[in-house]
């Protein structure tokens, strides 16, 4: 319900926020990228409030943080708001892309989620530009955790319920050397269980 001549001098507000996103790209679907030991909540960069200028039109700059440590990729999402006089507003909403790191490291899912005892288990991996093409990659290190579960009982509104909280342990550490975007490692499970 805004058209016609430029919105000279309307009420505008913008507000900038980092959501979490996946990363999938095209051709390497079997892949798992991210770390899921990690949690990234949405974050406000910007909101403001201004006025369009006699074309119908304001700017506004952020500055997104550069030492974030998120689980994976992440959205830039700006919206935008101009009110008329009457106070009714249109309201637009765009996500750009935000890329924290250089190169993101995908391992492929295995056929099955099942680890043998003391039998070794290889694993395939590539590492992506934040486009998805597959790029030449530093050295890595490959950790294998074992999933143990601690459950305990916790006071809530409605009286006690059981709480699990999982606790991952390191079991083995190593070192990937440097390569051209894809390889494989190997761990070997100590024991039955959750790795």
């Amino acid at each position: 319900y805004l058209f016609g001549p430029p919105a000279a001098n309307l009420a505008v507000s913008a507000k900038v926020r980092l959501l979490s996103a996946d990363f999938a790209p095209k051709g390497f679907e079997a892949y798992s990228f991210g770390d899921p030991g990690k949690s990234f909540e949405p974050l406000s960069l910007m909101s403001t409030d201004g006025r369009l200028d006699a074309d119908g039109r304001a700017a506004f700059s952020v500055d997104i943080p550069q030492d974030m440590t998120p689980p994976l990729a992440l959205w830039a999402e700006f919206t935008g708001r101009v009110r008329e006089q009457g106070g009714r507003g249109v309201t637009a909403r765009k996500r750009i892309p935000v890329h924290a790191y250089a190169l993101y490291p995908g391992i492929k899912r295995p056929g099955s989620m099942e680890l043998e005892p003391r039998k070794q288990a290889v694993f395939e991996f590539v590492t992506l530009s934040p486009e998805g093409e597959r790029i030449a990659h530093p050295e890595l290190i490959a950790t294998l955790f074992q999933d143990q579960w601690q459950t305990g009982m916790r006071r809530t509104q409605s009286g006690f319920s059981y709480e699990s909280v999982r606790n991952p342990v390191e079991i083995s550490t190593q070192r990937v050397t440097a390569g051209d975007g894809a390889g494989s490692f190997s761990v070997t499970p100590p024991e039955y269980g959750s790795y």
